[in-house]
């Protein structure tokens, strides 16, 4: 519902349910490659994701049609919004 993860890339809100849709957010969720992620959405779409790597991996973050490739070394995280691209 929340996240699906395959060997390299982790798919974001795959399945929303339809009473989740307000605005809320989920923590900790653990992807495949030793990545961990936290979710936020407002109105069933995708707000921002905070993608953390345990062991250094690279992976192809996918919301719907929009993807983004991140190399993160072990410990680093990624802020992403909802076009998929990198906050600082």
């Amino acid at each position: 519902m929340l996240l699906q993860s395959y060997v390299d890339e982790i798919d974001l809100l795959p399945a929303l349910p339809r009473a989740w849709a307000k605005a809320s957010s989920v923590r900790g969720l653990y992807a495949r490659r030793g990545f961990d992620v936290d979710i936020a959405w407002t109105d069933g779409k995708f707000t921002q994701a905070v993608v953390r790597s345990r062991i250094g991996e690279a992976a192809v973050i996918r919301y719907g049609d929009t993807t983004i490739k991140l190399a993160l070394k072990p410990g680093e995280s990624a802020t992403l919004d909802n076009g998929l691209k990198r906050r600082l």
